[in-house]
């Protein structure tokens, strides 16, 4: 049984986020609706996702806080409220309280302190808590019960941290979140921090000395005569920037948690709203759009109709192909010369085409395929690429690919695939099952002017049809043509590694005194730490730390150090790259033959597998 989870939203914090997130979007009647917009995508994934039996969303309100009465200066940097983003802000809220949300704001309070009280409560209550912020400030809240989403890049992507991760993210615990800001200041809150200490002095401080206030008692002590005099100087300053960066965890709220149940949304008002801002992808999850399938046990019997494609009914496909100007097709194969089983339709009528015909089926709609004013629709772009050019026919006319499409729209999506876009543009919940090409088929016809629209809003339609469609077939070229290795200059490179490899691990062995396990952690332990007496950086739950990181900061400690690394560098290169492109390389063409990948990376670049 899954345990029972508060979710906490830090509501300001997110709105700025997908303001800022998303191009400047308005509806037909000129309102502003891109940070609702992102808020919601956002929203609806974590319901999705997560489950919570309670939720909250915290927001900051106008009028001065307790930190602005101990230091007037605080947040006085910011600028002023959009009003392109400050009429949005409201419409958030609404939306919150329509779906069973509570909303939260108290005088004198931020929505972070709202945040540390709740989460407090909650953990001491044994209840496990996830804080969604763009905020690092709450990463001094994270404990054995509460963890912190960060988003980063926008809204969608979120970075998980817990008291597993935490230091190893960091180099801090939670509790020391406060008094790293105490020392390095956030100009975002114009908390002044300490003059000339940085990011890495903070946490070395921190590391050897564990507080501000211990900092501050050994000032003496610490090297550095202008590190020294910064931190005589400004002990006043730093304590109060301590207070202004911890957040409150007392504030009287005079809630309890049973009143943050969620509670059962208004879909009508809900459906009101979402249509006055033109919001269709969300008027699907509501359910109130047409062609709901039913369903059965939360899962789809998604069974659309077809019929099987005879010779006779190629004319009329032709027919109905050129005239409309557009084909659909779907296949089960996902690439390979062999397309498997397809579905295809040009109007209304879906056709399925057994794997047996599929050949035939390619030769007799050549002409289509290479007709650059017929549109071709599909999800497999680049595999439907290939396969007909293994048959000596080009495919003009690609004119959607939906992997793609919505992968532009939202980069940091685990999946492309039909069944996965279905259930968050169409609300369709479907088993899953092998491709099923006359299911995809239905699908693609449907969720084809969805993205579309979609698209549209987000403006991306120039990056789509001038940038990234024609791209596939580009991809899908070099794919089938391959890459030139030449094995006997990689299998030279390779030698030449394994003998300096050779000669550093003796170098190594004769710095150590005795041989060992260069690739066994629990060996160079015992060498590093035990033999050596090299200071433990950091820990794992089998001992002190050997990684990449811990060998960097240990390399200027002793000259073996430095050695390893090396021996590892030359290790992975001659093993991952030299070696492991010879095992690529297809013997017969000397070539290797990869995939590229447009949907994988959140930055846009290709991917190679």
């Amino acid at each position: 049984m899954n345990e029972k989870k508060l979710i906490l939203i830090d509501g300001n914090s997110l709105v700025y986020r997908a303001f800022y997130a998303l191009p400047l979007l308005q509806n037909s009647r000129g309102r502003y609706t891109n940070a609702i917009y992102g808020f919601m995508s956002m929203l609806y994934r974590l319901l999705e996702e997560e489950k919570p039996a309670y939720m909250a969303a915290a927001f900051d309100l106008a009028a001065p806080t307790f930190r602005h009465k101990i230091y007037d200066a605080y947040k006085a940097t910011r600028s002023k409220t959009p009003d392109e983003l400050g009429e949005q802000i409201p419409v958030v809220k609404e939306i919150l309280q329509l779906m069973g949300i509570e909303v939260l704001e108290v005088e004198g309070y931020e929505a972070d302190d709202i945040i540390g009280t709740l989460s407090r409560s909650a953990s001491e209550a044994d209840l496990k808590v996830l804080i969604v912020t763009g905020d690092a400030d709450a990463l001094q809240l994270v404990n054995g019960r509460v963890e912190v989403a960060l988003t980063k890049k926008g809204i969608s992507n979120l970075d998980i941290y817990n008291l597993a991760n935490f230091k190893d993210k960091l180099g801090l615990t939670p509790g020391q979140v406060a008094d790293y800001k105490a020392l390095t200041g956030d100009p975002s809150d114009n908390i002044p921090g300490i003059p000339g200490v940085g990011e890495k002095t903070a946490v070395k401080l921190l590391k050897e000395y564990d507080s501000l206030e211990n900092i501050l008692e050994h000032t003496a002590v610490i090297p550095g005569p202008k590190l020294k005099e910064n931190l005589r100087m400004n002990r006043q300053q730093a304590l109060l920037s301590k207070d202004l960066a911890t957040i409150c965890r007392h504030v009287p709220l005079n809630i309890s948690l049973e009143q943050l149940s969620k509670k059962e949304a208004n879909s009508e008002k809900i459906y009101e709203l979402f249509s006055e801002l033109e919001f269709k992808r969300f008027l699907e999850k509501i359910g109130k759009t047409s062609a709901r399938p039913e369903k059965n046990g939360g899962v789809s019997r998604y069974q659309p109709d077809s019929s099987r494609l005879q010779k006779a009914d190629y004319p009329s496909l032709l027919a109905e192909a050129e005239k409309n100007g557009q084909l659909y097709l779907t296949m089960s194969s996902a690439g390979g010369k062999n397309p498997g089983n397809l579905a295809v339709s040009a109007g209304a009528v879906n056709y399925f085409v057994p794997e047996t015909a599929a050949g035939e089926f390619i030769t007799s709609f050549a002409a289509i395929f290479s007709n650059q004013d017929i549109v071709k629709i599909t999800p497999q772009g680049k595999a439907l690429h290939k396969l007909l050019a293994a048959r000596g026919i080009p495919l003009k006319g690609l004119g959607f690919e939906t992997s793609i499409a919505a992968y532009l729209i939202d980069p940091n999506r685990k999946d492309y695939n039909l069944a996965a876009l279905a259930k968050d543009y169409l609300s369709l919940e479907i088993a899953a099952e092998p491709l099923n090409p006359v299911r995809d088929l239905d699908i693609l016809k449907k969720i084809f002017p969805v993205l579309k629209e979609e698209m549209a809003k987000l403006q991306l339609e120039a990056l789509y049809y001038e940038l990234e469609l024609p791209l596939v077939s580009v991809l899908a070229r070099m794919e089938a043509r391959g890459v030139a290795v030449d094995a006997a200059i990689l299998s030279e490179l390779a030698a030449d590694l394994s003998a300096k490899e050779e000669a550093l691990k003796n170098e190594i062995f004769a710095l150590a005194g005795e041989e060992f396990n260069l690739n066994s952690p629990k060996q160079l332990r015992v060498i590093l730490f035990e033999k050596l007496k090299l200071p433990v950086i950091k820990r794992t739950k089998t001992g002190p730390s050997t990684d990449a990181s811990v060998l960097e900061e240990l390399a200027n400690r002793h000259e073996i150090v430095a050695k390893i690394l090396q021996h590892r560098y030359y290790f992975k290169l001659r093993t991952t790259y030299l070696e492991g492109l010879l095992k690529l390389r297809d013997p017969g063409t000397g070539r290797i033959y990869t995939t590229y990948n447009q949907t994988v990376t959140a930055t846009g670049r290709l991917s190679s597998t």
